[in-house]
């Protein structure tokens, strides 16, 4: 089910936060997340449709150090 493979992507390494975002799944980390996350689902039969790529802004960055814990 669902709350499983998303307990699952939480577990890996790399892996800061995973949440589902209008019908999508949301992954939060570092720089080798993208591939560990393919090849977790791929392991477990599951086909990744799409995968965009983003990089924290500036204003990204300025609220994580002005707001701390407020995504939480």
């Amino acid at each position: 089910d669902d709350a499983t493979h998303l307990a699952f992507l939480s577990s890996l390494p790399g892996v800061a936060q995973v949440r589902t975002e209008r019908g999508r799944v949301v992954v939060t980390g570092d720089a080798d997340s993208p591939q560990a996350v393919i090849t977790a689902l791929a392991s477990r039969g599951i086909t990744v449709r799409g995968l965009r790529v983003t990089s924290p802004s500036l204003d990204d960055a300025y609220l994580a150090l002005t707001n701390p814990g407020e995504d939480e």
